[in-house]
């Protein structure tokens, strides 16, 4: 008998000791703080992800600057925008800025067609296919873009081949 009555006394002080209530204070506390904590993470993620969309900066291993844009027509008489921008080559190896960076353009976010622009002396899509030798700026880079309507364009420039979320953006009225 005593030896089934000693392994419940045991039991009992343990549950006893167990059971003591400073022990769920510091438990309370710490989920308070957890919780404190894990706001402020949250509002500072939030903070940080709602910065103006910037319009010059580095893609890869090459500079970009967005420049200015200009208003003319393609063939069939439509409006385009051509956006000028210029170029940087911080690579080791000469690049075509054509095939280091790529660009769309928007209008009510909607992705617009590029443009075909023949014979137009206002236009140099010839430009952005010369090679660059490393750490040399090709200015008044040019591409264009055939409006949809007369709603802000927005402007975007990422790397050709990129892992990362990166981009350059401009908004142009439309005139």
């Amino acid at each position: 008998m005593k030896r089934k009555i000693l392994p419940l006394i045991l039991g009992t002080i343990l549950l006893t000791a167990c059971g003591d209530t400073s022990t769920e204070t510091s438990t309370e506390t710490i989920k308070e703080t957890i919780k404190e904590t894990s706001t402020e993470a949250t509002t500072e993620s939030t903070e940080s992800t709602t910065e103006a969309p910037k319009d010059s900066g580095t893609l890869g291993e090459h500079e970009v600057k967005i420049k200015d844009a200009s208003f003319t027509t393609d063939h069939d008489g439509k409006k385009v925008i051509v956006i000028n921008y210029d170029f940087t080559n911080n690579s080791s190896k000469a690049v075509k800025p054509l095939f280091a960076i790529s660009d769309k353009a928007f209008q009510n976010g909607i992705e617009l067609e590029k443009a075909i622009l023949i014979g137009n002396n206002s236009y140099d899509a010839g430009k952005a296919q010369k090679e660059i030798k490393p750490g040399v700026t090709l200015e008044g880079c040019q591409t264009a873009f055939v409006l949809s309507d007369n709603s802000p364009v927005e402007f975007e420039m990422t790397e050709f081949v990129s892992f990362n979320d990166e981009k350059i953006v401009k908004i142009f009225e439309v005139k």
